[in-house]
Order: structure tokens, then C-alpha cells, then sequence
């Protein structure tokens, strides 16, 4: 048959219920801030690899400078994040910005007597 239920005990699942949703929510919400950041993240990433090869092809930097470039600084964003285009030379190794200074200044270099 039939069983009666104290009110107490009525409210407590109420209660129970209500609780469960909202930790339940609170974690989808989470869930879901986590994969919107990965993908700004990732949008970020592709931001700064696009700036890479402007700033590369604008110059008519060769191919395998740019890939080192691309290298480095992918390197660089797993580990610092970078994003301005003013770090894109001030953070490349020594070797790498001399490179890149040599190869810019070459038409300069190349009309000195």
C-alpha cells in the first residue's frame, strides 16, 4: 500500500534534489568555461602564428628563416605564451635575431663600398 511520509522527510528530498541540481550545474558550467578557454587559447595561438608570417613575408625573410622563426616561437608559446608583435624578434635566441637583422640589412650591406 500506501506509505505516508513525515514532512521532514518530504523536505529533506526536496532539499537533496535542489542541491544535486545545482552541483550539477556548477560543474557543467565549469566543463564548459574550460573548453571556451582552450579555444581562446588556441585562437590566440593562431593570431600570433599569422602575425609571425606577416611579419616574415613582409620583409621577404627566406623560407627556412621563417620556418625557424615559426619553430622558436612555438616553442615560446608553450612556454611563455607570447602575443605582441614586438616580442616576435626581442625573444628569438641571439643567433636568430642577428639572422634576421643580417638578412633585413643585406640590401643595405650589399651598396656600402
Amino acid at each position: 500500500g500506501m506509505q505516508f511520509r513525515l514532512p521532514g522527510e518530504i523536505s529533506y528530498a526536496i532539499l537533496a534534489t535542489w542541491v544535486g541540481m545545482f552541483y550539477m550545474l556548477y560543474a557543467i558550467s565549469n566543463v564548459c568555461m574550460l573548453v571556451a578557454a582552450g579555444g581562446a587559447e588556441e585562437s590566440r595561438y593562431l593570431l600570433q602564428v599569422s602575425r609571425i608570417r606577416f611579419f616574415a613575408s613582409s620583409r621577404g625573410l627566406p623560407d627556412q628563416l621563417q620556418k625557424r622563426m615559426l619553430e622558436q616561437s612555438a616553442w615560446r608559446w608553450r612556454t611563455t605564451q607570447m602575443l605582441e608583435e614586438s616580442d616576435l624578434t626581442q625573444h628569438l635566441s641571439g643567433g636568430l635575431q642577428q639572422s634576421v637583422a643580417l638578412f633585413r640589412s643585406i640590401g643595405l650591406i650589399s651598396r656600402m663600398p
